[in-house]
C-alpha cells in the first residue's frame, strides 16, 4: 500500500481542493500524524493490529446480502446490501475508527477525542478505546445529544466522557462538534489524538481516513467476486461528509463500468448547492452565502446534517466520476419503511436517504444487472 498521502485533489478548471488551513498551533500535531501514518503504512505489524482490533468487535466482516423481496418488487436489477448495520452498534466507520485508534496507540497518545453525530459511532469508539486503555472524549452537538440521550448514556457506560458542544447561533449539530473537537485537540495537542470521524478536515486527515475506510469497499469487491465473478454495475451510498461513500467507492474509482451514486440530504447538500470554500481546515464544497458565511443545514439524519463534504468526494463530483442526487426527509422515512417492510432491516437515517434512488437505478438497469447499497445501523432516534 502506498505511504504517500494526497494533499490536494485536482480537476481541470477547478481550484485544487483539500490542503491545510489551520492555526499554527495545529501544524505540529498534523505533521506528527502524517509522519506516523506514512511510517505505519509499510509496517505489517501495524495492519495486523488493526485487523485484530476490528475482529474483536465483529469476528467476520459484515455480509453482502441479496435483498430478494425488494428485487422482486422492483422487477429490475438485483439489489444487494452491504450490511454494516450488523456491525457492533451499527457503525459503518469501523475501519476508520480502529485504524486511527491503532495509530494513536502507536504514537504514544493516552487520550482520544472524537466528534460525533449519530451516537452509534461514539459507542464504537468508546468500546475500542476501553480495549486499548485509552481515555476517550466524545464531543457531540447539543441538539444532536438532546435527541439521543439513551445513546449518550451508553457511551458513558463504556467509560467515555461526553461533552455537548453549543454555539451562539444556528443549530448545535455535527459542524459544531467538529469545531469544538478541533479546539480541544489544539489545547492538548501534545497528549491528545483527534480522531475525526469524517473525511473532511485538513491534510492528512481526508487521505488517512479514506485509506482506512476503503477496506470496506475492498470487502465488497471480494464478496461480490465470490457471488458473481464480476463487478457490480452500480454502487449507492448516502453522503454526509462522505466517509461511507469514500469507503465504498474508492476501490472502484478506476472501474469505468461501475456507476458510483451518492445521495445527500436535500436540506444539507454541499455537493449540489455548495461553492468552493474553506471549512474545518480544508478547501472543499461548502454551503455558504455570497459573503462566504457558512449556512445551516437541516436533516433528520445526524450524520447527513452537515454543510461540508470531504475534498475527495467533492473532486469526484466536479470531475463527473460520481453521480449526486438529493433526498428529502420524507424520502428517508419511506426508505426506512421499505427496508423494514420488505427485508426486516432496522437501518440508519443516513442510508435510508439512498434507498429509493438505489431502487430507481435497479429498475433502470433491468434484470441481469447488480446494484449494491451501503446499509448502516439504527440511530435510535424517534422520528
Amino acid at each position: 500500500m502506498s505511504s504517500v498521502l494526497q494533499k490536494y485533489y485536482v480537476s481541470p478548471g477547478s481550484p485544487p481542493l483539500g490542503g491545510r488551513y489551520v492555526p499554527e498551533l495545529m501544524i505540529g500535531f498534523l505533521e506528527r500524524i502524517t509522519i506516523a501514518f506514512e511510517s505505519a503504512m509499510g509496517d505489517n505489524a501495524f495492519w495486523k493490529e488493526v485487523n485484530g482490533l476490528i475482529r474483536l468487535s465483529s469476528p467476520q466482516c459484515s455480509p453482502l446480502y441479496q435483498a430478494r423481496k425488494i428485487t422482486d418488487h422492483i422487477g429490475g436489477a438485483t439489489l444487494w446490501m452491504k450490511r454494516e448495520d450488523l456491525e457492533h452498534f451499527g457503525s459503518h466507520k469501523a475501519w476508520n475508527i480502529t485504524g486511527q485508534l491503532s495509530l494513536a496507540k502507536r504514537m504514544g497518545c493516552k487520550e482520544v477525542v472524537t466528534d460525533c453525530a449519530s451516537t452509534k459511532h461514539g459507542k464504537f469508539t468508546a468500546l475500542m478505546c476501553a480495549h486499548l486503555n485509552l481515555k476517550c472524549v466524545v464531543i457531540i452537538g447539543a441538539d444532536d445529544a438532546e435527541k439521543q440521550e439513551n445513546g449518550i448514556h451508553e457511551i458513558e457506560k463504556l467509560g467515555a466522557t461526553v461533552l455537548r458542544a453549543r454555539c451562539l447561533y444556528g443549530a448545535a449539530t455535527l459542524r459544531t462538534a467538529i469545531a469544538e473537537a478541533f479546539r480541544y485537540a489544539a489545547l492538548y495537542y501534545d497528549t491528545v489524538y483527534y480522531l475525526m470521524g469524517g473525511v473532511s478536515g485538513p491534510h492528512p486527515i481526508p487521505g488517512m481516513t479514506a485509506t482506512f475506510q476503503q477496506r470496506l469497499g475492498a470487502e465488497v469487491a471480494k464478496q461480490f467476486q465470490v457471488e458473481s465473478k464480476d463487478q457490480p454495475d452500480a454502487l449507492v451510498a448516502a453522503v454526509g461528509t462522505g466517509t461511507g461513500a469514500v469507503g465504498l467507492f474508492r476501490p472502484f474509482i478506476d472501474s469505468a463500468g461501475v456507476r458510483l451514486v451518492g445521495v445527500e440530504s436535500a436540506g444539507a447538500s454541499p455537493l449540489t448547492k455548495g461553492q468552493v470554500g474553506v471549512l474545518h481546515g480544508a478547501k472543499t464544497l461548502v454551503l455558504q452565502n455570497d459573503e462566504g458565511q457558512i449556512l445551516d443545514s437541516n436533516c433528520i439524519s445526524p450524520d447527513l446534517n452537515i454543510t461540508v463534504v470531504g475534498p475527495e468526494v467533492a473532486n469526484w463530483k466536479i470531475n463527473g466520476r460520481v453521480e449526486i442526487y438529493t433526498a428529502t426527509d420524507e424520502d428517508a422515512r419511506r426508505g426506512l419503511e421499505i427496508l423494514s417492510e420488505y427485508e426486516d432491516i432496522k437501518a440508519g437515517l443516513d442510508c435510508s436517504h439512498a434507498v429509493i434512488k438505489a431502487m430507481e437505478i435497479a429498475k433502470e438497469l433491468g434484470p441481469g444487472k447488480h446494484v449494491i447499497l451501503l446499509v448502516t445501523g439504527d440511530d435510535e432516534i424517534d422520528i
